[in-house]
């Protein structure tokens, strides 16, 4: 039996990947929510084979906590955090590159790495993109990805690609 959290985490990721799709002028249909061990999404695009996508959403957990908490709670979370000074936020990406590039999935289908960050990376594209490539770049176990994609406050791009 599939859990109400997972059902929630797959609308999430479809309207993520759909949300990717429409911004770079691409119809959003024929893409799937799939079940580990395989990829997030599986997508069959209409004029190509179809790709499986595992999401990653890039965010500051303390910043994520704040965020569920305001909307929780409204003001009084926003007091408790003006009264006990800002919080110190770091860069998620790190540790999700390694996190992603960790796992194996299991599909007949080439995966791309869709990165995003939903407004909860205080990290900009300018940064957050350099530091994905030099990690990706200084991975030295087999990548189990094809592509990976970013999509934050700009266009989503694609900033790494498997040669040969």
């Amino acid at each position: 039996m599939v859990s109400r959290i997972e059902i929630v985490k797959a609308e999430n990721e479809r309207n993520v990947f759909r949300i990717f799709l429409e911004s770079r002028g691409l119809t959003a249909e024929n893409f799937y929510s799939r079940i580990p061990p395989e990829p997030d999404i599986l997508y069959h695009p209409p004029d190509g084979a179809a790709v499986a996508f595992e999401l990653a959403e890039a965010a500051d957990e303390d910043l994520s906590r704040l965020t569920s908490r305001i909307k929780q709670l409204g003001q009084p979370a926003v007091d408790e955090v003006e009264a006990s000074g800002f919080a110190s936020y770091g860069d998620p990406i790190p540790d999700l590159i390694k996190k992603k590039f960790g796992k194996r999935y299991q599909t007949d289908w080439p995966i791309h790495l869709l990165v995003y960050t939903d407004g909860r990376c205080i990290t900009p594209d300018s940064v957050a993109i350099p530091t994905a490539q030099m990690w990706i770049d200084a991975m030295n176990d087999p990548i189990p990805f094809d592509a990976v994609w970013f999509m934050g406050d700009s266009a989503p791009q694609l900033i790494w690609e498997k040669q040969g």
